[in-house]
């Protein structure tokens, strides 16, 4: 926010320049963001935290900057306004729960034709602020200057009473912007006998906003609970000057000074007869919190002289009666944020001086978590990643219906209730949605070799929300740079295939197969999905053409995705002695059909050699001259031994022909001629 350096010099007489206050305003903790020169003038622009609602206004910044500068503070005194007139229209406080405050005041017979004194235009527009009409403009500038949002009505466009209530069922209403807003049951409005006329605490409505021919006005100055006016705002995505202070906290006890105020900048830009006060509140108890003395010491571990402590805390306007331990403090009304005692403890240290607290050096008792040789561990995972070449990424866990809906339709996602945009509404399913808008924005700017892999959480909706730890990756164009040594070529099934091997393999590798599968983001005939012990951990595969044209990525892409927690555990090493006997090697080849996975073959020829078997390997699969349609031929080195004696031809053998009937039996492999 900007202030005017002359009207805050109004409210406290400090003899620091602009540039020293903004320092130190920054040193305990209300950062300047700069000092412009308007005209005569100086503006300074503070970024104030959520919790310094109190803030938000001239007259708060004053006060701070009295504690913090050590000038006087002098607010202005505004006196009661002595009613001219007996119009008044009654008010009734539906939601207590939401409103404790509300005055109202009607003011009749106003100058059509009344200007805004070029002062208060001035001072308007050095906040941002624009005129917009006298009324309205007298309105802003108190809130300006005592921090209290308020509203006009035309009075003539109300029917019956004022009643502060939540919404019923059906209602809307047009705000002064033009939107057309639903409204719900969590929906604060004010309201007349017709429905509703404003949204407490946010804007009001076009059909009783004051106009050039309004001569009558009903003001509002009202206090509304700061969590209700946030919820709303944030839903509608409306930002309103009334609810970013009413959301940070307004003074409970500003109302009614606010009110006397506006009322008499009104009656002297505007004139017209001021009725009397309407009011409808309840009582305000302030907060009351024991401080103690010692807790100051062991929380800043600065020793601050009593005397010192009750001289800052009553600069900040707060009631101090001495007790046993140190003190019972009664807290001012407009310092909501100031809630449990180290609270005070912070003020404390912060008015003392953050610079000036002791570096502490806290005693810190290692204890090392006990780790299980068998656990493989996220930076393992992630550091063989990016040996392979990876680049890690980290993306939002919100996603566009749209992109949701391209790579899991099958899938409804959990839908976020306060998105930050219509783009990112909805929580991901799948990391690969983060991944593929990853490589689609390298894409677009020329960048279209990529390897990058997250980890992170993806989110299921059922009964109860199922957040899921994965690891996910994506490969897309060439698979080595340009060089002279090696033929450039696009990525691969293998490739990603090899990479989730390799992953895998730092766990118990033997427990994992791949079964092809069907999957609505990946290609019909390049989909593999991961299983372990019978249980689908994960797929890979090739993203499906129809996706890859939606995002603009030339591809080829190939992408993986597991579940982090059941990757299995490594398997302990066992010791093997060496074998003292010698190995036989046979070779075999297979004509089998194309669509058997060679996994199977392996795995039927563990069953049958049993123990004999030492290693069975893949080193050729051959698929099209002179061989049958949907046939391929798969050749196997398959390595024998027996640790206990030298194996003889006639076992050997047996060995192979039991393996070679067991495979044309199960699956109707062939064995090649001259193999």
């Amino acid at each position: 926010m900007q202030f005017s350096e002359q009207w805050l010099r109004e409210w406290v007489k400090v003899s620091d320049p602009l540039e020293a206050i903004a320092e130190k305003l920054t040193l305990c903790g209300l950062e300047s963001d700069g000092i412009t020169t308007e005209a005569a003038d100086k503006v300074i622009a503070i970024d104030f935290t959520p919790n310094r609602g109190d803030c938000l206004s001239i007259k708060g910044l004053a006060r701070e900057i009295s504690v913090v500068c050590g000038g006087q503070y002098q607010p202005n005194t505004i006196a009661a306004v002595k009613p001219n007139s007996t119009a008044t229209r009654a008010i009734n406080i539906v939601a207590a729960e939401a409103c404790s405050q509300y005055i109202g005041r009607c003011i009749d017979k106003l100058r059509l034709h009344a200007i805004t004194p070029q002062y208060i235009a001035d001072r308007l527009n050095k906040q941002g602020a624009k005129c917009i009409h006298p009324v309205v403009d007298c309105l802003n500038y108190v809130m300006m200057e005592l921090g209290q949002p308020m509203h006009a009505f035309d009075n003539a466009t109300l029917q019956g009473d004022v009643c502060i209530r939540f919404s019923k069922a059906d209602e809307k209403i047009t705000l002064l912007d033009e939107q057309q807003v639903e409204l719900d049951a969590a929906s604060l409005v004010i309201a007349d006998d017709t429905g509703p006329i404003a949204l407490a605490g946010i804007m009001g409505g076009a059909e009783s906003a004051v106009s050039e021919k309004t001569s009558s006005v009903f003001l509002e100055s009202a206090y509304f609970l700061p969590a209700v006016i946030a919820k709303k705002a944030r839903q509608l995505g409306i930002a309103s000057d009334a609810a970013y202070r009413y959301e940070r906290g307004v003074d409970p006890l500003l109302a009614r000074e606010a009110m006397e105020r506006a009322t008499q900048l009104i009656l002297e830009i505007c004139g017209g007869e001021a009725g009397p006060l309407i009011e409808c509140r309840q009582s305000v108890p302030l907060r009351s919190i024991v401080l103690r003395h010692a807790r100051i010491q062991a929380v800043l571990g600065l020793e601050v002289a009593a005397s010192k402590v009750a001289s800052l805390l009553q600069q900040l306007g707060c009631q101090l009666s001495e007790n046993a331990a140190g003190w019972q403090v009664t807290v001012p009304s407009w310092r909501s944020d100031i809630q449990i005692e180290v609270d005070l403890i912070e003020e404390v240290g912060r008015l003392v001086g953050y610079d000036r607290l002791p570096h502490t050096h806290l005693p810190s008792i290692f204890q090392l978590s006990k780790q299980s040789e068998q656990q493989i561990t996220s930076k393992r995972i992630k550091n063989l990643l990016l040996d392979r070449g990876y680049s890690e990424v980290i993306t939002y866990s919100f996603v566009s219906p749209s992109i949701q809906k391209l790579l899991a339709p099958q899938v409804a996602p959990l839908e976020i209730s306060n998105p930050i945009s219509s783009e990112m509404s909805m929580m991901r399913t799948t990391l690969w949605a983060g991944l593929l808008q990853t490589a689609q924005y390298n894409c677009n700017r020329q960048q279209q070799d990529l390897a990058i892999f997250e980890m992170g959480l993806k989110f299921i909706p059922g009964k109860t929300l199922e957040q899921i730890p994965m690891i996910a990756g994506l490969i897309v164009g060439k698979r080595f740079a340009l060089n002279w040594a090696d033929t450039s070529r696009e990525v691969d099934f293998y490739d990603i295939k090899g990479d989730v091997e390799a992953l895998l393999s730092l766990g118990d590798k033997a427990r994992i197969r791949f079964e092809p599968c069907t999957h609505t983001a990946l290609h019909p005939y390049q989909a593999a999905e991961i299983v372990c012990d019978e249980a689908v951990i994960g797929q890979l595969g090739a993203i499906h053409p129809a996706i890859l044209k939606t995002l603009e990525i030339p591809g080829p892409a190939y992408a993986f995705e597991i579940e982090l927690h059941r990757i299995p555990l490594v398997a302990l090493p066992q010791y093997q002695s060496v074998g003292r006997f010698p190995m036989i090697r046979r070779d075999l080849a297979f004509i089998v059909d194309r669509a058997l996975p060679v996994s199977v073959l392996v795995q039927e020829i563990q069953t049958q050699a049993g123990p004999l078997l030492s290693d069975c390997a893949v080193f050729d699969v051959y698929q099209g001259t002179h061989m049958p349609a949907n046939k391929k031929s798969v050749a196997l080195a398959l390595t024998l031994s027996d640790k206990t004696k030298t194996l003889i031809d006639e076992e050997v053998n047996t060995c192979i022909e039991r393996i070679v009937q067991a495979l044309y039996r199960e699956h109707q492999a062939v064995l090649r001629e001259g193999a």
